[in-house]
């Protein structure tokens, strides 16, 4: 890109200015656990902790596994509409930097200004290194390195890292001076329109750090060596440009592996913890609180006193399953609820902005564009979860017309279609109309 068109670009995402805060003056008095049974509760105060989302479906944008996804304005626009105030942009090296010093960083540049020009505050988050700084071994590049399709408890699909592949079970280092390098150039770039950064991502899996030992099957991470290649050279670059940002991590997924790598900081190399608060096992929210626990007994332990926020958590809901976007709705405001009345976690980044027919994570319904469809565009749809967090985290009441009427969530009798699911029905911003799925496409109720 030309240096004038980047200043441009860089220019107006300056000029968008501070986020108003939300009021935090009246706590919400919540039970830890306690979830009330209505959906769309008024509420009197606004909730003390603020509200993220992530953005990680840029990785396929430059033609990977599932076709050209850039999130565009409106369903960023939509989100902005919920109340939540923070984007945890997945910023993925391999695809920025394929070759040494060939940086490829318009879509970075784009993706920066729509979530700013929707009012969004950025966390960026680098992660996943090129072949040609991995010994010319394509360790971390998502599908086509070490890693492999893999299906979770909760029956999404995830990756995980496949050391039966060929030159996986013994793969190269990481080029630190590589990896300080490009830290230092996102980070010159970005410096003045990103308040926050981080260098990790669930360092107690093999997915996206895969240092450690095997036995058998089982992974043991070295976390040591994710300090030294990874988490102080981070912070110490990023630090020397921009002093002001603040870091966050360790972005940890697994309780006793946040104590561990907590004792190997020895020093300060987040100015922010963080770890993420699903539970694949049993209930969510009340088992994944449970876990939210124990997570901050580890860091009570310590008596450390750095802010917390949770960077990942969030429930799957299908358009295609009946009653599984209610679910997916109380579920998450359930969780924001119980967060709040514990009181020692600043902010909740649910997992994450965008939803489709193949990702059931997300508040905003947007399916995937696939040669399949014929690169169709979908429409951008507010799913039940976005409603339900719009009225909680602003007070402001659903959109009119919604199609059991407009006193859903006061506990008075509501009437129902008896082929419809109260809560099964998606908003449409832009025709302003409700509508639901019908097996092939969605159509207005």
């Amino acid at each position: 890109m030309a240096g004038a068109s980047r200043r441009t670009i860089l220019k107006s995402l300056t000029a968008v200015g501070a986020l108003s805060a939300l009021d935090m003056s009246l706590p919400v008095q919540l039970l830890p656990g306690q979830l009330e049974s209505g959906l769309f509760e008024p509420q009197s105060a606004r909730p003390r902790v603020t509200v993220g989302l992530n953005n990680d479906v840029n990785i396929c944008s430059f033609g990977g596994y599932n076709g050209p996804c850039l999130i565009q304005d409106d369903a960023y626009k939509a989100a902005r509409d919920t109340g939540a105030d923070t984007i945890r942009y997945t910023l993925y090296w391999h695809k920025v930097e394929p070759r040494r010093g060939d940086r490829i960083w318009w879509q970075v540049d784009k993706e920066m200004e729509r979530m700013h020009n929707a009012g969004f505050q950025v966390y960026l988050n680098p992660m996943w290194g090129p072949a040609w700084a991995t010994g010319g071994f394509p360790v971390w590049e998502g599908f086509d390195g070490c890693n492999a399709p893999f299906r979770n408890p909760d029956g999404s699909i995830g990756v995980r890292f496949d050391r039966t592949k060929p030159g996986c079970a013994a793969p190269p280092p990481l080029d630190v001076g590589a990896y300080v390098d490009f830290t230092g150039a996102v980070t010159e770039r970005y410096k003045d329109v990103v308040k926050f950064m981080g260098g990790m991502n669930e360092f107690n899996y093999n997915t996206f750090w895969p240092w450690g030992t095997w036995n058998g099957d089982e992974f043991t991470p070295d976390f040591k060596a994710a300090m030294d290649w990874v988490g102080r050279p981070f912070y110490e670059t990023v630090k020397s440009i921009a002093p002001e940002i603040s870091i966050i991590g360790p972005e940890m997924d697994d309780i006793g592996s946040l104590d561990r790598i907590l004792g190997e900081e020895q020093g300060h190399y987040w100015d922010i913890l963080s770890f993420h608060g699903y539970d694949w096992a049993a209930g969510y929210p009340e088992h994944a609180l449970r876990r939210v626990d124990e997570f901050m007994n580890v860091i009570k332990r310590r008596d450390d006193t750095r802010p917390v926020w949770i960077t990942e958590t969030g429930k799957m809901g299908d358009v295609r399953v009946p009653g599984s976007m209610r679910s997916q709705a109380e579920g998450e405001v359930g969780f924001l609820k119980g967060i709040e009345a514990r009181g020692d976690i600043d902010k909740v980044i649910f997992y994450r902005i965008q939803a489709g027919l193949n990702n059931t994570y997300g508040w905003i319904q947007r399916d995937d564009s696939t040669p399949e469809n014929g690169w169709k565009q979908w429409p951008v749809l507010q799913r039940p979860v976005a409603l339900a967090m719009r009225e909680y985290l602003t007070g402001q009441p659903l959109p009119s017309g919604y199609p059991v009427g407009e006193s859903v969530g006061r506990r008075r009798a509501v009437r129902r279609a008896p082929d419809f699911d109260r809560t099964d029905s998606l908003y449409d911003p832009a025709s302003q109309r409700y509508v639901q799925w019908d097996g092939e496409k969605y159509v207005p109720r």
